[in-house]
């Protein structure tokens, strides 16, 4: 037989970013979701922890360091933020029970109230007594 050679394709090495660009785009998407704090918060607390993950990793690979530092500031950045909104709304949500509290439970009682009256007069009506429903009353 011949001697036939085969050439393997060689692997090139990857740069290992994909942390740095998973804190990016964790970064710029929690931005996105600001209506929603939690979730903000969870994203942006992912993207700050992959921000410096891919930045050790690229320190010790003595690899420039430029996607994961840009990473850690875009999340940190949304962490604050989001850290700010996030107290902020239940801060307001604190402060309309404080003073609103004692109005809902009133409101909330006069609800209940109105719901036995109708449950009451519900049960004193006897439905066994209504007439059979004649089809031809509909038709003309």
């Amino acid at each position: 037989m011949d001697n036939i050679t085969h050439d393997t394709p060689q692997q090139t090495p990857r740069n290992g970013n994909g942390f740095a660009v998973a804190s990016i785009t964790l970064g710029i998407i929690s931005f996105a979701t600001m209506c929603v704090p939690w979730l903000m918060l969870v994203l942006a607390l992912t993207g700050t922890t992959f921000g410096i993950i891919s930045w050790v990793k690229a320190t010790r690979t003595s690899t420039p360091p430029t996607l994961p530092i840009i990473g850690t500031i875009a999340s940190g950045v949304a962490t604050i933020v989001a850290l700010i909104i996030t107290t902020t709304f239940y801060l307001a949500l604190d402060s309309i029970n404080a003073q609103w509290g004692e109005e809902f439970s009133r409101m909330d009682s006069m609800f209940n109230s109105m719901r036995d009256s109708i449950d009451i007069w519900d049960n004193q009506f006897d439905y066994d007594q209504l007439p059979e429903a004649d089809s031809t009353f509909f038709i003309k």
